[in-house]
């Protein structure tokens, strides 16, 4: 046994620090870019172009997406969902509920 486990302890975590197995703190990534330098809008608030959805449950109306009308009864759940694949994005929505 050894008269000396803290510093035998010290150096092994110095040894097992320099080999890579408790790596670097990483460097920061560089900030991103400003949202409205980047952002890119799905819906162009004149059509349904790159949505899908139920015909007639779905469409545009005064420059929004509407679902559905107080005289439709839906008999099951309905989705409007893009044609697109997005990664990495933040969603900004408003919306009003009627009923």
């Amino acid at each position: 046994m050894s008269r000396f486990p803290l510093l035998h302890g010290i150096v092994l975590v110095a040894l097992l620090a320099r080999s890579g197995i408790f790596p670097a703190r990483a460097a920061s990534p560089p900030p991103p870019a400003p949202v409205a330098a980047r952002a890119v809008s799905l819906f162009d608030g004149k059509t349904l172009a790159g949505w899908e959805g139920a015909p007639g449950v779905w469409k545009v109306e005064d420059g929004c997406i509407v679902g559905g009308s107080p005289s439709l009864t839906l008999k099951q759940n309905e989705f409007l969902a893009t044609t697109g694949r997005h990664t990495n994005f933040i969603f900004r929505v408003k919306f009003k509920l009627t009923g």
